[in-house]
């Protein structure tokens, strides 16, 4: 039987790169996808992020977001918005867009307290 030796090589593996979600989300803004494309492809990221992209778009690429993005998103993304930083991109909004995701909002805020109360009253 012959002795082989097996060479061990040890690798460094460097972190993954985080992806660079701003860059993407603002680039799918930016391109001429259809509005119902658009919607789905951002489906794909979570509110905060995009939340984070609002501060970088210009005024008629927020106009543009806010066409195209359902009511629930919207009060899901400016539920990551602090109060004084929501306020210009609500009255950005038309006055029918601002009251419909204030309710949606609402509802949602409505829905994780009940959900919290579930779980508290399921623990007693």
């Amino acid at each position: 039987m012959e002795n082989k030796k097996i060479a061990t090589v040890s690798a460094v593996t460097e972190p993954a790169a985080k992806p660079d979600y701003i860059s993407e989300i603002a680039a799918l803004i930016r391109s001429n996808d259809s509005p119902k494309a658009l919607m789905s492809k951002l489906d794909d990221y979570h509110a905060n992020d995009i939340a984070d992209v609002i501060t970088e778009f210009d005024l008629s690429e927020r106009k543009k977001f806010y066409r195209v993005c359902s009511l629930d998103m919207l009060a899901e993304i400016f539920e990551y918005l602090d109060n004084e930083s929501a306020v210009p991109y609500l009255e950005e909004m038309g006055i029918k867009k601002q009251q419909q995701s204030y309710q949606s909002l609402i509802q949602t805020q409505q829905l994780i307290f009940c959900g919290v109360l579930k779980k508290r009253n399921a623990c007693l």
